[in-house]
C-alpha cells in the first residue's frame, strides 16, 4: 500500500501533536518535526502545541515546578479536544493523558540511564549537583512518569533506552524502536580537510562525556609525532578552549562542521541516541562512540566506526591515533558509514512513523 493510499485511509482520524522542542536547529526539534510531518500526512491534525505556545507562561520558574506546570498548562489547552490519537514528544504529560482518554496516545521518550547520569554529576561536581529532581526522587517521579505508564505506545529510539525505560518502570504496554533519522547530503557536496581533525557536535553537559575526549586529546597532543585540530560545537563548549580545543557555540550550517573534520566522536556517558554520530555518517565520516550512546547500535565495529566503553579516555586516544595513522581507513570506514546513513534517512524514518500510527489506530482497544 503506498504512503497515499495510506494517508487517504485515515485522514478521518483526528489527532493533537504536542512537543516540548518544535526548534529545527536542534536534534529533537528535527525528530519532532519529522513525527508531527508523519502525523500530519495520515490523519487530520486538529492542534500542535509546542514550546512557543506555553514556555513564556513559565519561564520564570525552576526547572522541576516549569515540568510539572508544562504538564498542567498542556492539559487546559487540550480540555476541550476530542481526537483519535494524541502524540506526545517530550515529557511529562500525565494529566494531558487523563483530559485526552480514551483517545490511543503514542508518547517519544529518548530515554537515558538515570543513575549513570546522576553517577558522573557526582563525580564532577558533588552530591546533590543533578538538576532534575523529577527524575531522582522517589515520589516525584512517580508523578513525572505517569504519561509513560498510562500511554498506549511508548517510542524509544533505540534498544539502550527501550529496555532501560522498561526495566526502570516495569512496562507491560507497548515498546516502538524507531531509530532517529539524518538529512544526506548530496554527495558531490560532501569534502574532507586537508589536515587531520576530530570533531564532537553537542551541548556541553556532564553526562556528554566531553570531559573523557578533551583527556584524551590531551594525551595525543604529548606525542610529537601526532598533528591535527580538536573542533567542539555547542553551547557550552568554550570552556574547553584553554585545553587546545576549537569550539563555537553555533554554526549555521552543521554541515560544514562534518566537512572539516576527518573523524567524529561521541564520548557519552549515557544517552538516548546521539543524532550527530548519524548526521556524521551521513557525510561520510568514520565514528567513535560510546556504547552508552543508541546510536552506537546503528555502528558495526570497526566497518563504518568504533563502539568503545564509556568514560575511556585511552580508548578514545587509541581510536583517534588510528585514524590519524591511517588515512586511508578514514576514507574506507568512512563510505561504509555512509552507505549505512541512507538506512536511516528521515524519508525512511517517516515512513516507520507512518506505519506506527497505523497500527495503533486500527489496534482494537
Amino acid at each position: 500500500m503506498s504512503n497515499k493510499n495510506l494517508s487517504q485511509n485515515f485522514s478521518s482520524y483526528k489527532s493533537i501533536f504536542v512537543t516540548t522542542n518544535f526548534a529545527l536547529d536542534t536534534g529533537s526539534g528535527n525528530v519532532s518535526h519529522h513525527e508531527a510531518k508523519a502525523l500530519a500526512s495520515m490523519t487530520q491534525v486538529e492542534k500542535i502545541i509546542t514550546e512557543t505556545d506555553i514556555k513564556p507562561k513559565i519561564l520564570q520558574l525552576p526547572d522541576t515546578a516549569r515540568s510539572f506546570l508544562w504538564d498542567y498548562l498542556v492539559a487546559y489547552e487540550l480540555k476541550d479536544y476530542k481526537v483519535d490519537l494524541a502524540f506526545f514528544n517530550g515529557s511529562p504529560f500525565g494529566t494531558a493523558l487523563r483530559f485526552l482518554k480514551p483517545a490511543k496516545t503514542i508518547v517519544d521518550i529518548s530515554a537515558h540511564n538515570i543513575e549513570i547520569s546522576v553517577e558522573e554529576f557526582e563525580r564532577r561536581n558533588g552530591l546533590g549537583s543533578y538538576a532534575s529532581p523529577q527524575m531522582v526522587d522517589p515520589f516525584l517521579w512517580g508523578i513525572y512518569s505517569q504519561h509513560i505508564q498510562n500511554s498506549d505506545v511508548i517510542l524509544c529510539p533505540s534498544k539502550l533506552s527501550a529496555n532501560y525505560i522498561s526495566t526502570k518502570l516495569s512496562l507491560k504496554n507497548r515498546i516502538t524502536v524507531i531509530p532517529h533519522g539524518c538529512y544526506l547530503p548530496e554527495e558531490s557536496s560532501i569534502r574532507f580537510p586537508e589536515d587531520f581533525c576530530a570533531a564532537h557536535v553537542g551541548i556541553n553537559v556532564t553526562d556528554r562525556g566531553q570531559l573523557y575526549l578533551v583527556q584524551a586529546w590531551q594525551k595525543l597532543k604529548q606525542n610529537p609525532k601526532f598533528s591535527g585540530r580538536l573542533s567542539m560545537v555547542g553551547r557550552g563548549t568554550g570552556i574547553w578552549f584553554p585545553f587546545g580545543v576549537f569550539s563555537l557555540e553555533f554554526v549555521d550550517n552543521i554541515g560544514t562542521v562534518y566537512n572539516d573534520c576527518s573523524v567524529y566522536v561521541q564520548p557519552s556517558v549515557t544517552e538516548g541516541f546521539g543524532i550527530p554520530v548519524l548526521e556524521a555518517m551521513a557525510y561520510g565520516r568514520p565514528v567513535i562512540v560510546t556504547e552508552g550512546a543508541g546510536s552506537s547500535e546503528l555502528v558495526a565495529d570497526g566497518k563504518d566506526g568504533f563502539v568503545i566503553p564509556i568514560r575511556d579516555s585511552d580508548a578514545i586516544k587509541e581510536k583517534i591515533e588510528y585514524f590519524h595513522d591511517n588515512p586511508n581507513e578514514v576514507k574506507r570506514m568512512g563510505k561504509n558509514a555512509r552507505a549505512k546513513a541512507e538506512k536511516y534517512s528521515w524519508n525512511i524514518i517517516e515512513e516507520k512513523y507512518q506505519k506506527l500510527i497505523k497500527s495503533v489506530l486500527t489496534e482494537k482497544t
